[in-house]
């Protein structure tokens, strides 16, 4: 109970620092949204499929790694547009229609990845209570919340505004904190499980983040827009991975991969959305002066 309402109040505070406006002009312009579902669904999973190919992984590592690029990024991702300065708007967006999408795509791309390492391919059931419920209580309800007390008490979040970046944040971090150490005393040797695996997990994170930001911009999209599909890519929803693991497929090794990425991701990402977002302001200021 204690997760979900966490990121509720994450999801509100962002919504207070969003106008109706901005995702008027996501929809009024889609290329963003519609290259960012496609880097998610299909570019992502494409790159964990390469690194599971080419690193010398165990086979259930090796889904692991699928599993997990299999599950978009919710909430984390979002805040960690929002702290960039990137299109928070367009974040939340991609968000609320991957997770629509999840309950075709997640079946598939364990189907057909799984069977280049497993005897028997795995044959998983994403089922819309698992994964609708979050989206609506968690994401959309109070983003729209956030959204609507902004329209009518600006002036007061305003006052409060700057406050934000710091208070949400420290929610993430203190969730994070939690499951952390839940996850450690469940098992005292994640810490030494977890080395073997950093490099293919960071070169799904950073990597991704590279292909999906030069990929946006070789197509024409914006380089705030581009740095926001960047960190779409770099953070993963690991919860899903780990209950589609643990309760849905019954092999919890497999939501080992998820649990080790959701130890370090949330930094990496935010450290290279902001270099990215830096990279873009100060482009944008050399081309007008």
């Amino acid at each position: 109970m204690l997760l979900p309402l966490s990121l509720a109040v994450i999801m509100l505070g962002i919504g207070l620092r969003l106008d109706f406006s901005q995702f008027t002009e996501v929809f009024r312009q889609p290329k963003a949204i519609l290259f960012g579902l496609f880097a998610q669904i299909i570019l992502l999973p494409g790159i964990a499929f390469l690194i599971a190919w080419l690193y010398p992984l165990s086979d259930n590592q090796k889904v692991g790694i699928l599993l997990l690029a299999a599950c978009p990024g919710g909430t984390a991702s979002n805040l960690v547009t929002m702290m960039v300065g990137g299109r928070t708007a367009l974040s939340v967006s991609l968000t609320a229609f991957n997770s629509f999408i999840i309950l075709f795509s997640i079946p598939l791309v364990l189907y057909l990845g799984s069977g280049s390492f497993l005897s028997d391919p795995l044959d998983v059931r994403v089922r819309p209570r698992d994964v609708l419920p979050e989206i609506g209580l968690v994401v959309l309800l109070p983003v729209t919340a956030g959204m609507l007390i902004r329209h009518f008490q600006r002036s007061r979040i305003k006052a409060i505004e700057g406050y934000l970046r710091y208070i949400l944040p420290g929610i993430l971090l203190l969730v994070f904190a939690w499951v952390w150490l839940q996850e450690n005393g469940e098992d005292s040797d994640l810490q030494s499980s977890f080395l073997p695996v950093i490099i293919p997990l960071l070169m799904l994170n950073i990597g991704g983040m590279i292909v999906g930001y030069t990929t946006s911009r070789w197509i024409g999209i914006t380089s705030d827009g581009s740095s926001t599909i960047a960190i779409e890519m770099g953070l993963q929803n690991t919860a899903l991975a780990i209950f589609l693991a643990n309760a849905v497929l019954d092999k919890p090794a497999l939501g080992l991969m998820a649990v080790f990425y959701a130890f370090f991701s949330f930094f990496t990402t935010w450290l290279v959305g902001w270099v990215m977002m830096r990279r873009t302001k100060k482009t944008t200021t050399f081309a007008e002066d």
